[in-house]
């Protein structure tokens, strides 16, 4: 019992040591294209501005599927977060999943982070981030991940696989890729703190995002 509680113990310890090391990006906008089986997919954009110990991060994505020059498919997302100190005090979305309309907010409180949406109300630890919190590097330490469309709350684990040479941002950039497993299947790559790629498999296709410059 002792070994298991000191190896849980130095567990966390090395979890948070990992989360405190990695610093708030700087402001900048990162914009993606997704492509998916070779075609445009659509963009991903996000927005950080920083004022002080306030961050606040704007994502807008914008995709559709189109067959014979007819959308067949629309997904259009805004979601906006605010954080202090490096943790998430709000969140703010807005979904139109092919005409289905969907809102979450998430505010911080002094049991946690108080999540609504479609899924319904939970409350998660002060530290738990988003699904559109990828811009953050500290996203692979994370257990659990509330998903900005529908407020869920996701259990997840992330692994380094490897180092890679990648193109991104116009330029060959080498970058670590994480696997994420569990609730959400997906690859993330970051050169330094910079996030630089995404890639998941949707309704049997890879899709891809393309940094831009």
């Amino acid at each position: 019992m002792g070994k298991r509680f000191l190896a849980a113990g130095l567990a966390c310890l090395v979890t948070l040591a990992a989360w405190t090391a990695v610093s708030m990006p700087a402001a900048q906008d990162i914009v993606f294209t997704a492509v998916r089986a070779g075609d445009p997919l659509g963009r991903h954009r996000v927005e950080i501005r920083t004022d002080g110990d306030v961050t606040r991060v704007k994502t807008e994505i914008d995709f559709h599927v189109s067959l014979a020059f007819l959308t067949v498919y629309r997904l259009r997302h805004t979601s906006r977060e605010v954080w202090r100190d490096g943790l998430l005090v709000s969140l703010d979305s807005q979904t139109n999943d092919n005409g289905q309309e969907h809102a979450v907010q998430a505010r911080a409180t002094r049991r946690g982070l108080v999540v609504e949406g479609p899924a319904g109300r939970s409350v998660v630890p002060a530290e738990t981030m988003t699904t559109g919190s990828y811009w953050h590097p500290g996203v692979i330490a994370a257990e659990r991940l509330i998903d900005t469309r529908t407020g869920r709350i996701l259990e997840v684990t992330a692994r380094r696989v490897a180092t890679e040479r990648i193109r991104a941002g116009g330029r060959t950039v080498e970058a670590d890729r994480y696997r994420i497993d569990g609730d959400i299947k997906l690859n993330l790559w970051y050169a330094g703190q910079d996030w630089v790629k995404l890639s998941f498999r949707a309704r049997g296709s890879d899709v891809d995002y393309v940094r831009e410059p």
